[in-house]
């Protein structure tokens, strides 16, 4: 009965262990990966992959981690009783399995400083035992209002996202592929000039639909060789997002021209 007791409070330190290490290793890789996307909204950011590390590193330390902890232990008991430190620095090595399997130095630190964490709360839960562990307990309350001060201050600190333009617009439609025969302004104006035999005029345009969310038509008129013609290429753009609304008129015949000259004499552009 004894046995079994003792059984049940060693998994209980284990799992007191893996929690408090999860929360303060994803703290501090949080605070790692701060502006890795962007200057903006760096508090997001910091809680974004506090939040993706510790879903991803507690249920290894659980499992892996307090399975060698468990061998560890045992083993000390049985061969080395009174040395704490190679406990701790055998976990350390256990650690790096992870650089090993995947052949990456940083795994293999990060898998080492985790393993440290976790050596150490555990022998420092150990050590505290009864109400003095109870006590130990507000560590994990530690990373928890770390990660609320590091989240308002970082988010109140952060730059505001600028305004998205129609001029930003303008250059995400510009890059679709659907109108890459055309050699149309990535910003809004105007330029004119001779393609072949034909006089040219492309135009883009940008108009706001509601806040923040633009049609952006390219127009393309032309005219030589007896033919005059207009085709439009129109597209609906948000910061995020954007989807062509179709083209209008013919395409131009320069445009199968295998010896295509393009000469522009004149470009009208808004600043």
């Amino acid at each position: 009965m004894r046995t079994e007791s003792n059984f049940t409070e060693v998994l209980k330190r284990k799992l007191l262990t893996t929690v408090f290490t999860a929360l303060f290793f994803s703290l501090v890789m949080g605070a790692i990966s701060i502006g890795v996307d962007g200057p903006y909204h760096k508090g997001n950011q910091f809680i974004g992959w506090s939040y993706g590390v510790l879903m991803y590193s507690c249920p290894i330390i659980l499992v892996y981690g307090s399975l060698i902890s468990l061998a560890l232990e045992h083993a000390q008991k049985k061969w080395f009783k009174e040395n704490q430190w190679l406990y701790v620095l055998l976990h350390v090595v256990f650690g790096s399995a992870s650089g090993l399997l995947f052949q990456q130095v940083g795994f293999a630190i990060i898998g080492m400083a985790a393993a440290l964490l976790y050596a150490l709360i555990d022998r420092l839960l150990i050590v505290n035992k009864g109400s003095k562990r109870k006590k130990i307990y507000f560590i994990a309350l530690i990373p928890l209002l770390l990660s609320l001060i590091a989240w308002v201050t970082l988010e109140y600190t952060s730059p505001k996202i600028p305004p998205f333009t129609k001029e930003a617009a303008v250059k995400i439609a510009a890059t679709d592929e659907g109108r890459a025969l055309g050699t149309f302004p990535d910003k809004i104006g105007q330029r004119e000039g001779t393609i072949n035999d034909y006089r040219v005029t492309m135009k883009t345009e940008a108009s706001e639909l509601e806040k923040e969310k633009y049609l952006v038509v390219f127009t393309e008129t032309w005219e030589g060789n007896g033919e005059t013609g207009v085709r439009s290429v129109s597209y609906v753009v948000e910061e995020n997002y954007f989807q062509s609304q179709g083209e209008e008129g013919t395409v131009p015949p320069y445009y199968f021209d295998s010896d295509r000259k393009e000469q522009w004499t004149n470009q009208t552009f808004d600043e």
